[in-house]
């Protein structure tokens, strides 16, 4: 069995990554993109943003960017009353 057989696929998932405008969370981003997921990257610094948006290209692109944290993502998703 080689490597490919045995990594799983990613191709038409969606992934969202916290912290994606510099370490960890922008090489997660790159390398979940890369192996073919749509990927939304959450951070506060979106001058970084463009540009790890601008690498990972792709038409249409492969990362979307979101000026924020997670903070902000709970209170777009929480639903009345709170979790």
């Amino acid at each position: 069995m080689s490597e490919s057989d045995r990594r799983p696929s990613f191709g038409g998932r969606l992934i969202l990554i916290t912290g994606a405008s510099a370490g960890i969370g922008r090489a997660a981003a790159l390398a979940f993109a890369r192996e073919g997921a749509r990927v939304v990257a959450l951070a506060r610094r979106m001058d970084r943003m463009r540009d790890l948006v601008a690498e990972a290209g792709g038409i249409p692109p492969r990362i979307v960017a979101i000026e924020g944290t997670l903070r902000t993502v709970r209170r777009w998703s929480a639903p009345p009353g709170g979790f």
